[in-house]
């Protein structure tokens, strides 16, 4: 799998007049729904027919907005989808936010409401917002529950939870399946 950016020459290379010679590989976009609208708009111009696969920065309504469905049909890995709502808080998050904005939420909504879940964890777990304790207690939590369900922390402090496999359909996103850590 290739990663591209826009005027990168593995977009040259895979759309440029080599492109017959080569299988239809998918290209990774790593970056926001901006990039990834310009970069497959591009690549598709150029004549390039294979998967587009990007990350969570994909997961934005605003994608729609700039990509005139050039992404249709191509696959994202998200934090967070409302179909994953499955434990209690999960569910909780869920119905909150359509309560307070009348829309689902996206994956930049539900790792906000994670990040003030787990401050406010260690916050509880500290009892004064000292900054070294803090750091310590935010660098080692285990089981805070939020809008990604439980959330874990490795031991290079990285979160673990689930990630949803997302397909970009032309109204929106289509839930295909969860990956657990």
């Amino acid at each position: 799998m290739a990663k591209a950016q826009t005027g990168s020459p593995i977009v040259r290379e895979t759309t440029g007049p080599r492109r017959r010679a080569l299988p239809r590989i998918p290209i990774f976009l790593p970056g926001y729904y901006t990039e990834a609208a310009l970069i497959a708009r591009e690549a598709r111009g150029a004549g390039f027919r294979g998967r587009l696969l990007g990350g969570d920065g994909w997961n934005s309504a605003s994608l729609h907005a700039s990509d005139d469905n050039t992404l249709v049909g191509d696959f994202f890995l998200g934090g967070y989808d409302p179909a994953m709502s499955a434990s209690a808080s999960q569910r909780y998050f869920l119905r909150a936010w359509r309560q307070t904005y009348g829309s689902d939420p996206d994956g930049l909504g539900a790792i906000g409401y994670d990040a003030v879940r787990l401050a406010v964890d260690a916050l509880r777990r500290v009892g004064a917002p000292t900054p070294e304790p803090l750091r310590d207690a935010l660098e080692n939590f285990w089981g805070v529950s939020g809008a990604f369900g439980e959330l874990l922390a490795d031991g290079q402090r990285n979160v673990r939870s689930a990630m949803a496999i997302l397909e970009v359909r032309e109204s929106g996103f289509q839930y295909r399946a969860s990956l657990s850590p």
